[in-house]
């Protein structure tokens, strides 16, 4: 029996359990597109989406690459299908609700209108052709969306448009209009962002741009959507997302208080913050925000209270929240970024790494996921990923907040560029001991022995004046205090914090002998 015979067959017996045969059809013709459905839905049926949409991206480049072509409407609409996470690990449906309104589920779906093209002739409408395949490909890189077709018929490219028709039409939240203007010097591009819901416009640029420009053009586009429409994805995703209608509204203000009170960076903010993510939970234990919120904080109040007794049930506590945001919600980054500070604190980098790779994946232009998992990575001993990270975060929000100074300083201190370190944490408030911990290391290494006995003073201070550990506070429970709250993984750069900050604690026994 011929290999495509064996293919059909086994899907349509509904067995996609053994992948032999497709991969043969794939090593074969790379552009089997039959064969790549197939391992699409292994893939998803086995709950690994991630590797679902690499198959899709494996066939898009085979077709341009061979046929010069794009998948087909069933591939879209099998990956349409995956995003939406309807093809998933078999689970038993819940009783469906009598006579209720069909509901959309998954994320929100984005369609690209069809550059119009401004020219005297049409000698330049290839160009808009290639910009809508270069943007429909850079915007399909993020999973927190889906983009689908435009109409095919009903809204021609060159007359005025009725967005909200074409989002009934094709079930679309949002629509990106383009208008590429060749007949200046410089060519000029156009893009809105419209809303479906109501035809409003949610935001618009110029961008001017060369025919050899449209790659890297395409990419930019697709970055400023993906900012611009940042906290709306995520809030239609969370209503979308594992339930059929919005939460408790109570319960979402309660979580948005407590997000505000958390980014204090106070140990009593963060006590009222625990508060209010609590009482969401108990009023909509489905809202994945709060379980990420309250992740969060159970995760970093050692850093905030030294010596604190009851770390290890704090942080077991907070990964089953992250993971329960994770499975709520698998689409926004926050969920993805938070399992994955959990795995680090468990000392497993490998998964650590993963889900920090997939919150950037999902939303790639959100500041505070950037530069936590620049961090992160930093941590791992990614120095140039994570480097190169916080430089995009501070670029897309250079009026930062202070916290961001401290993520800065540790960066720098894990590539070794201890004046960098220094310089970042001299920019935020004092009272911290970890700051000064970083700050005194820095110093240690750096050969500077006043400068590091000061600052390893100000710890020692800060950290007994908090402690609520065992007594006494000595240096050495303050030392394994502080290599604890910084799970830094990386052998040479836990090796260089711990070294400096020896070498700071002998600059000031030299100090007092003295």
């Amino acid at each position: 029996m011929a290999l495509t015979d064996q293919l059909e067959r086994l899907i349509g017996q509904g067995t996609f359990t053994d992948t032999g045969v497709a991969e043969e059809l794939v090593r074969i013709e790379p552009s089997h597109e039959l064969a790549h459905q197939y391992l699409m839905r292994f893939h998803a049926l086995r709950g690994d989406q991630s590797a679902a949409l690499r198959q899709y991206g494996q066939l898009e480049k085979a077709l341009a690459d061979e046929l010069d072509s794009e998948p087909s409407e069933a591939s879209n609409a099998l990956l349409v299908a995956i995003k939406a996470g309807e093809v998933s690990l078999q689970r038993s449906p819940p009783p469906a609700p009598a006579m209720t309104e069909a509901v959309r589920t998954g994320p929100p779906r984005i369609t690209i209108r069809p550059p119009l093209t401004r020219y005297p002739d049409h000698s330049k409408d290839y160009l808009g052709e290639g910009f809508a395949y270069l943007a429909k490909s850079c915007l399909s890189r993020f999973r927190c969306w889906i983009v689908i077709p435009w109409p095919a018929t009903g809204y021609d490219s060159a007359s005025a448009v009725d967005f909200s028709a074409v989002g009934r039409a094709v079930d679309a939240d949002f629509a990106v209009d383009c208008v590429l203007d060749w007949r200046g010097a410089t060519g000029k591009l156009f893009v809105s962002l419209i809303d479906c819901r109501d035809g409003s416009e949610v935001w618009s640029n110029l961008f001017p741009v060369a025919e050899d420009e449209l790659q890297a053009i395409s990419s930019s586009v697709a970055g400023a959507v993906a900012a611009s429409l940042a906290s709306q994805v995520n809030h239609i995703t969370l209503l979308r997302h594992a339930r059929s209608a919005p939460g408790n509204p109570v319960a979402y203000d309660l979580w948005l208080r407590g997000h505000q009170l958390s980014r204090l960076w106070t140990t009593e903010a963060d006590t009222q913050a625990e508060a209010l993510f609590r009482q969401a939970l108990a009023l909509d234990h489905g809202l994945a925000a709060s379980h990420v919120s309250l992740a969060q904080i159970l995760m970093s109040r050692s850093q905030l209270r030294p010596g604190y007794p009851n770390v290890k049930q704090d942080r077991e506590e907070a990964f089953r929240h992250a993971q329960d945001a994770l499975a709520l919600d698998p689409y926004d980054a926050r969920c993805h970024n938070s399992v994955a500070w959990g795995w680090l604190i468990a000392k497993s980098p490998e998964r650590a790494n993963s889900h920090f790779r997939m919150a950037l994946d999902i939303n790639p232009n959100d500041s505070e996921t950037l530069m936590s998992v620049a961090c992160g990575l930093a941590f791992l001993g990614h120095i140039d990923d994570a480097q190169s990270l916080a430089t995009q975060a501070v670029q897309l929000n250079p009026i930062y907040p202070e916290y961001y100074s401290d993520y800065l300083a540790l960066i720098a201190f894990m590539r070794g560029d201890f004046r960098s370190a220094i310089t970042a944490v001299e920019k935020c408030s004092e009272g911290f001991p970890d700051r000064s911990a970083i700050a005194a290391a820095a110093w240690g290494q750096l050969k500077r022995p006043a400068e590091a006995s000061a600052a390893y003073h100000s710890f020692a201070t800060l950290a007994t004046s908090l402690w609520e550990g065992p007594r006494p506070a000595d240096a050495d429970r303050l030392e394994n205090w502080i290599a604890d709250v910084l799970p830094i993984y990386w052998p040479p750069g836990r090796q260089r914090f711990v070294e400096g900050l020896r070498l700071a604690r002998e600059s000031t026994a030299e100090t007092s002998a003295g």
